[in-house]
């Protein structure tokens, strides 16, 4: 069944060429010119399943500014819209792509932001599929919106038993207490931000390679990659990218292992369990730090560590902490590499602790 997406803009232009696009890919979009959003019956709203927002709106029509912007217009679509997506759509030129992440955070009705441009890539599909994940996601968490408890969370989380004493401890309590309408946004938005992005719980391929101690490439392997594959996330926002239980990946390697292997850390030990299990070699992972040093010395700190800027695989005595957000103990706590300091502007010395600061800046030196 196809989805039904409300798409505003002040270009009917923009309305037009978008309308086609989309419905060239399977997506039934309602264009609305904001000419005529004041003449809307917002009543008939339930009969899309997201919302569309261009986010410069201030094409004179007739002559008139209309005095609204697509983020006042999406936080007022909000309060009466809660149980559907909300998403800027906008030219790619407008944001920094780096900073979207901290706009969806600063603006919390905001579910997502899709920039124009990625549409016309034929051949990066992610843009769409992005969408009717989001579209999906808050579908199902629909279904248990009336319930909005412990129980149903679990349940389209597909949550293994291990985990559900974790998880009722990260999802904030006032979640749980929002009527039904409102409990939708709002544990679509703790999913997706935090949930389902931080490491820890859940994995992605670069993080859970790291965990092992092997390359990412060789993870993503067919072999490796039907091994694990009873292991993978396929609950709620499950499409936009392949995520995988840190309990059931643990659960299938020590089923297989012996005894002295499972004392042994999995990112020393996986590598020579697989070669036993499998007959198959795996590349040991290698540390991406840009600092001159030997093979062996990042060998001896294990490299089960990800820089949160760079993603790429990191010893930990090539890394420090970092502080850039405020996820749970429950989850990995981030690390920034000494590559990233010396190579990268990006690095916010304000998420580093004091001794943090100190290398920083002594890294900083040694570039210069």
């Amino acid at each position: 069944m196809k989805s039904t997406v409300l798409y505003i803009d002040d270009e009917i232009r923009e309305l037009t060429k978008y309308k086609r696009k989309f419905n060239e890919h399977g997506i039934n979009i309602i264009t609305l010119a904001t000419s005529d959003y004041l003449n809307v019956n917002w009543g008939d709203i339930d009969k899309f399943d997201g919302i569309l927002v261009d986010f410069d709106l201030h094409k004179p029509i007739d002559g008139d500014i209309l005095n609204i912007n697509g983020i006042t217009l999406i936080t007022e679509l909000r309060q009466t819209n809660p149980h559907i997506p909300i998403v800027i759509f906008t030219k790619m030129d407008i944001f920094n792509i780096s900073k979207d992440k901290n706009l969806t955070e600063t603006y919390s009705s905001i579910d997502q932001i899709f920039h124009k441009l990625k549409l016309f890539k034929i051949e990066d599909n992610q843009f769409l599929n992005d969408l009717l994940d989001l579209i999906d996601g808050y579908k199902i968490i629909n279904n248990i919106a009336k319930k909005n408890s412990l129980v149903e969370v679990f349940k389209i989380l597909e949550c293994p038993k291990e985990d559900e004493k974790i998880i009722e401890k990260i999802i904030p309590p006032e979640i749980l207490s929002y009527n039904s309408n409102f409990f939708t946004h709002k544990l679509a938005k703790f999913l997706r931000s935090s949930f389902l992005n931080y490491p820890g719980i859940l994995y992605d391929s670069i993080h859970l390679s790291s965990f092992l101690g092997i390359n990412q490439n060789d993870f993503l392997t067919k072999e490796l990659l039907s091994f694990f594959s009873p292991a993978e996330y396929t609950g709620a926002f499950s499409s936009k990218k392949k995520l995988w239980w840190k309990s059931k990946i643990e659960s299938l390697i020590f089923k297989q292992m012996n005894n002295d292997e499972i004392k042994t850390p999995l990112y020393q030990t996986f590598q020579k369990f697989w070669k036993r299990f499998s007959g198959l070699e795996l590349e040991h992972n290698r540390c991406n730090s840009s600092l001159q040093v030997t093979d062996d010395i990042c060998i001896m700190s294990p490299v089960d560590k990800v820089c949160y800027l760079m993603q790429e695989p990191v010893a930990r005595s090539h890394s420090i902490q970092y502080y850039p957000d405020s996820r749970s103990l429950f989850f990995e706590s981030a690390r920034v590499s000494f590559k990233a300091i010396r190579e990268s502007d990006d690095v916010n010395i304000n998420y580093l602790d004091d001794i943090g600061k100190k290398m920083y800046r002594e890294l900083r030196e040694y570039r210069e």
